[in-house]
């Protein structure tokens, strides 16, 4: 595995217009050991999955906020909370 991610950094000269993501449970378990990378080849990010509301904001459902907000929902919000957050849940 540690060779594997050691040539992941040569994409970068062969194919410049592709971008490589590495992710897994066990990746950082790999990358505690001794791989060294050139300065500038590897940018780290620490990703969390959206919150709901994150979730809803950038699908631009304003009025599912709205809904999400006040208690108690209406049938239809209830039902379309539900499909939106059933989405979420699945991504």
């Amino acid at each position: 595995m540690p060779q594997l991610i050691n040539q992941l950094r040569y994409f970068y000269e062969d194919t410049t217009n592709l971008f490589v993501i590495a992710a897994g449970s066990l990746l950082e378990m790999v990358l505690n050991q001794t791989i060294k990378f050139l300065v500038g080849r590897v940018t780290f990010m620490n990703v969390k999955p959206f919150s709901f509301i994150e979730f809803l904001t950038a699908l631009k459902e304003e009025r599912a906020l709205e809904e999400l907000n006040s208690l108690p929902f209406s049938n239809y919000a209830q039902q379309r909370l539900l499909d939106l957050f059933h989405n979420v849940s699945f991504v």
